[in-house]
């Protein structure tokens, strides 16, 4: 895989000194415009990126994606979501922003719609971080009492067992 290949992608890069760096590659720099004359790629963090320079690089791995089915209500839904998000979220794990409005065009782009059903395809690390916005969402929108979900909450509770389901 050439190195400009991964931008825009959901990557784990292992360096030769066996460091493993993983999130989106969001920059790629060829040798020409490097110094050192040395290509590179960039992967994003909150409020900066990691570059690594091609002779650095042992092994990069693209993650997979994943064939999701939900109804079409639940897929407006979900998106209606997303839109209108104002909050960034950030991934406590490696300190990695998820970027809610990528996911969304993920969505757009793969989606396709047949018999009432949207089937969309995400990549793994998409994938969790949509049902770790999902869980979010779900308690930001509370219950009716403490015992049942909003009508709201349901539907989030519904896309999360689904999502859920399918890939696991």
């Amino acid at each position: 895989m050439e190195l400009w290949e991964c931008v825009g992608k959901n990557i784990k890069v292992t360096c030769i000194d066996d460091q493993v760096i993983k999130g989106k590659c969001n920059g790629y720099t060829q040798a020409l415009d490097n110094e050192p004359e040395i290509a590179s790629i960039s992967i994003a963090r909150v409020g900066y990126s990691i570059e690594i320079y091609e002779n650095e690089i042992k092994s990069i791995e693209v993650y997979p994606t994943i064939k999701i089915i939900l109804k079409s209500e639940l897929v407006d839904f979900l998106l209606d979501l997303l839109e209108n998000e104002k909050e960034q979220y950030i991934e406590i794990v490696d300190d990695t922003a998820i970027d809610l409005n990528n996911i969304k065009n993920i969505i757009i782009r793969s989606k396709q719609e047949k018999d009432g059903n949207i089937y969309f395809e995400i990549d793994s690390i998409n994938k969790t971080r949509l049902l770790q916005y999902v869980m979010d969402k779900q308690l930001a929108i509370r219950f009716v009492n403490q015992d049942y979900l909003n009508e709201d909450g349901r539907k989030l509770q519904f896309i999360y067992d689904e999502i859920y389901h399918q890939t696991n």
